[in-house]
């Protein structure tokens, strides 16, 4: 209560709104943090009492452990960093955790190694029950008890997630958060690596002031800005990329916008449709906001969607985002207002047509003075002002902009739209659209310095210009078909370039709308302040009470709302309005401990989860956010108790699009998937790389993931499979040949393969053989060590520290084939011992390249140059067995390695599911999560069904 006190002493001696804005919030986070470190620690795990019987141990299990292991793990020699003869008998503390280790070891057969002798079968035997018993015992003496962490920070894509889902709002509210560490399982969402400091909490709080200043409002209704836009503000990209509303791959299609939001949820609409020739696939539709300049411009992409629909048959697609999250000008910018582009983004692989060198269409004498009196006859007038008017400059900018405009407009009279001059036509077209959106622009600056409504303002200057504007609507009319380009670019191409047909994007015009609501206050605003009938600090009590049940995911009393309303009384009258207060109060709430940490019973004792704990902890396992209104209601009636209630809301869970964030996360974090990106693909090996497949492999592997998961496959699939998740691009990358679900898009999709493919799995996944490469060349030791780790759930041991490096002073060493140089790095008594089981499941690998392709050589760094050597992907298993090649390794995995592959994957999914790495006291949850996995044909909603009822998910 100490910082408690120390606020009311503050509040008392009246300090200022800034310190009550700057510190008190950190003073509160901090005496909460304090009371529950405090707790935590006052409920320390007690130290288990447990001593194993040590007799049998001194009579018959040391002289095993002397006769069979000790020559390589004890005083003189510790392989993989084991010793046994001082691991302690009586199974306390980390040697329990040891033992069992040196059980799986056991049972795997991996002890003693093939060149030791073989340990007799009753020698095992006695062994292994000895250590089982122990462990057993261990189990048994710790039941009920707490040794698990449980207190599990939000991680930046929960936080995330679930600030979007308490305001209602979509922003990015953890960008100024620092990266979460890993555990050692690779998991972010681990409790022990997710600690917390002081300059975290400043950028909590300033996420939170943040989020709150767009989610509660003040003030009237903002303007609504709404535009259609037919033509594109400019006739060529950069590149020489044609810019037109018929866009060829690489085409696009500029929509210009003046006046817009600063803050608030927008939408930009597009009519569009695509003509595919036949074989070809389909336009690939992009769409980004950003600045307006003559250079390079910050961009940010709303979304990337393919068009599937024909041109005759033109269909409206919606992108939706908030205005602040792209980037806008700054104060008087030299190029005012954004653009909106959108492009077709398909690669077919053809090259664009060269632009056509151009001619202006020439007028006679007696044409030009006709132009001139027509000019004087016939410019548009402003109407008159009343005691208000614009400076004569800004007038007189005006009239020379609308003097001009009108000559464009009488020259294109005396065109033809059939002239065969289309290069003068679209320069022409651009030019009059550029003068009519100047036109546009200047009503604008006068209405604004009237004071005037501008679209007030504007229907009074088309009143008054009434028959001309038509006159001029019907002109431009004509020359519809035309498709502007700019004069100052030089350039053209016709609107059907010659050359093969391609596909092309075509759109009929593109909208914007922003700030959206439907009502004022919006939406998101009267869900945090209901309308309420009775006094402001009642409706603020209310208000809270609402607030903190959502965000600390359980119901709260008022024990727990009386701090809060305290904290909301002493701010309010140093407030200049009640939303603003309730900004502050709320962001409180936003920095405690309930709020951003999954808070469970703590103590000497585990207990079942309540029915709100339980939501919560299934919520962030699957959707990684908070529990949604059914799954509190759920909770709230208790029917979450109900197994098959249970089951059934898991899978309903399972099959919502939210879901997609499990299997975005654990499948990056299972897979080390972002080791795509701390690998720089050498262009000299491989000239024809498209950087762009690497954001597409990562996406294939979650995508194969999740059609495993939600098609109820086996998962089996994940070693072998005869499917794979491709777009067009990967499809091609692979040498899929085409058949007739041969992708034409860039959204991934089922595609059937031969058996003659040997594709099918993450074995051969680009994703996968990229990691575990140099960017040159694959890397067995890598590709060995992370199939043994994610798929096997069996690391090698880390190397020593004075392990030598992979080099020889033997002549040509560089020029042998890897699988020779780790052959010739095996005949170090130091390296053998490991390197004998992890090379060979690496070597089967050799028959693909660092990017995942075939091949029948090995391109290979000597001196200054490439050489290339023979491909050996032979290899000989640690268990004897001879195989060639991946499809062999994938074969052998499946007949041989079906039981570690199943305990590797229900423990990382169990220790995702936890946000904890797994401990013995895990062994007997893991083994019949293994039972059930298997006997449910591996299939993983049933296992993820499973997790969800087991003891360990619903107890703490």
């Amino acid at each position: 209560m100490l910082e408690y006190e120390l606020v009311d002493a503050v509040f008392r001696e009246g300090k200022s709104k800034l310190f009550l804005k700057r510190c008190l919030p950190l003073i509160l986070m901090s005496a909460l943090l304090q009371c529950v470190i405090d707790d935590l620690s006052a409920k320390a795990n007690h130290p288990d009492d447990m001593q194993a019987d040590v007799t049998h141990y001194n009579q018959q299990i040391k002289t095993i452990l002397q006769q069979h292991c000790v020559t390589c793990h004890g005083s003189a020699e510790q392989k993989a960093m084991l010793r046994l003869d001082v691991l302690d008998p009586s199974f306390s503390g980390a040697a329990a955790e040891t033992w069992h280790d040196v059980l799986n070891r056991l049972n795997l057969g991996d002890m003693p190694p093939e060149d030791q002798p073989p340990l007799p079968s009753p020698a095992r035997r006695k062994l292994i029950e000895w250590i089982r018993k122990n462990l057993d015992e261990i189990a048994r003496k710790r039941t009920g008890t707490i040794n698990q962490t449980t207190l599990r920070r939000l991680n930046r894509d929960e936080y995330n997630n679930t600030l979007r889902d308490l305001l209602g709002i979509e922003l990015d509210y953890a960008q100024d958060l620092p990266p979460d560490a890993s555990s050692p399982d690779g998991f972010k969402n681990n409790g022990a690596s997710l600690g917390v400091s002081p300059l975290q909490i400043e950028y909590y709080l300033k996420a939170a002031r943040r989020a709150l200043e767009k989610a509660i409002v003040e003030g009237p209704a903002p303007k609504v800005y709404k535009h259609q836009i037919k033509e594109s503000a400019a006739s060529s990209g950069r590149n020489g990329q044609v810019v037109s509303k018929r866009m060829l791959p690489q085409g696009k299609f500029l929509g210009r916008i003046q006046q817009y939001p600063r803050e608030g949820e927008f939408v930009v609409r597009v009519m569009a449709g695509a003509s595919v020739p036949e074989g070809m696939g389909v336009p690939r539709m992009s769409v980004s906001l950003g600045l307006r300049s003559d250079t390079q411009s910050p961009v940010k992409t709303m979304d990337v969607v393919d068009v599937h629909n024909p041109e005759s048959e033109k269909k409206l697609y919606e992108f939706r985002g908030r205005i602040e999250e792209y980037p806008l000008p700054g104060h008087n910018p030299k190029f005012p207002g954004i653009t909106i582009t959108v492009a077709n983004i398909y690669e077919d692989g053809l090259k664009t047509p060269k632009p056509r060198k151009f001619k202006p269409i020439a007028f006679t004498s007696d044409q030009k003075k006709l132009v001139t009196a027509a000019v004087k006859r016939n410019t548009l007038r402003l109407p008159d002002f009343d005691d208000k008017k614009p400076s004569s400059k800004l007038v007189s900018t005006t009239k020379t902009t609308l003097a001009k405009l009108q000559r464009q407009v009488e020259e294109l009279r005396l065109i033809s739209p059939k002239n065969p001059n289309l290069t003068d036509l679209a320069y022409r077209r651009f030019d009059l659209a550029q003068s009519i959106e100047k036109e546009a622009d200047l009503l604008g600056e006068i209405a604004s310095s009237l004071s005037e409504d501008e679209d007030h303002f504007i229907g009074l200057y088309r009143s008054v210009n009434r028959s001309l504007l038509n006159d001029r609507e019907q002109l431009v009319e004509q020359f519809g078909a035309i498709t502007p380009i700019d004069r100052k670019t030089k350039q053209f191409a016709d609107p059907e370039p010659a050359g093969p047909p391609r596909s092309t994007l075509v759109i009929d015009y593109l909208e914007f709308e922003g700030p959206l609501y439907t009502s004022w206050p919006p939406a998101h605003h009267v869900r945090l302040l209901p309308p309420f009938d009775g006094s402001e600090r009642d409706r603020a009590q209310a208000a809270i009470k609402s607030f903190m049940n959502r965000a600390y995911r359980r119901p709260v009393d008022d024990q727990d709302v009386l701090p809060v309303l305290t904290v909301y009384d002493q701010i309010r009258p140093a407030s200049p309005s009640f939303e603003e207060a309730m900004r502050e109060t709320f962001a409180m709430v936003l920095i405690s401990p309930e709020f951003l940490y999954l808070v469970e019973p703590t103590g000497d004792k585990s207990r079942p989860l309540e029915q709100h704990e339980l939501a919560s902890r299934l919520s962030y396992f699957l959707w990684s956010t908070m529990p949604d209104d059914e799954l509190r209601r759920l909770a709230h009636s208790g029917d979450l108790k109900n197994t098959s209630a249970l089951e059934q809301q898991v899978r309903t869970m399972i099959a919502d699009p939210r879901a997609d964030n499990f299997i975005h996360h654990f499948t990056d974090q299972w897979l080390d998937l972002a080791g795509l990106d701390r690998v720089a693909i050498n262009p000299n090996y491989y000239p024809d790389f498209d950087e762009r497949l690497k954001p597409m492999m990562k996406q294939e592997t979650r995508a194969f993931f999740g059609e495993v998961l939600r098609k109820d496959l086996s998962a089996l699939n994940l070693i072998d499979s005869d499917f794979m998740m491709l777009n067009e691009m990967l499809a091609k990358h692979y040498g899929i040949p085409r058949g007739k679900d041969y992708p034409k898009g860039g959204e991934l999709q089922p595609v059937r393969i031969s058996p003659g493919e040997q594709r099918g799995g993450l074995l051969t996944q680009a994703s996968f053989l990229m990691i575990n490469s140099d960017g040159e060349d694959s890397h067995p030791i890598r590709r060995a060590v992370w199939l043994l780790d994610r798929l096997l759930g069996d690391p090698p041991a880390p190397p020593p520290p004075d392990v030598p490096e992979l080099n020889s002073e033997q002549p040509d060493f560089a020029k042998l084939s890897l699988k020779e140089q780790l052959e010739l790095h095996r005949t170090k008594a130091a390296c053998n011992d490991c390197h004998r089981g992890i090379d060979p499941w690496g070597i089967a690998f050799e028959s693909l390249d660092a990017v995942g392709l075939r091949r029948e050589s090995v391109k290979r760094r000597v001196g200054g140059g490439i050489i290339k050597s023979d491909m050996d992907d032979n290899a000989i298993l640690p268990d004897g067995s001879t195989i060639t090649g991946v499809q062999a390794l994938k074969d052998y995995l499946l007949k041989n390695e079906q039981d570690r592959f199943a305990k590797a994957i229900v423990t990382k999914i169990l220790s995702y599911a936890l946000g904890r790495s797994l401990v013995l006291d895990d062994r007997r949850t893991v083994e019949n999560l293994v039972n059930s996995f298997q006997q449910n044909r591996y299939v993983l909603s049933d296992l993820i069904v499973a997790i969800v009822q087991s003891e360990a998910f619903q107890s703490k």
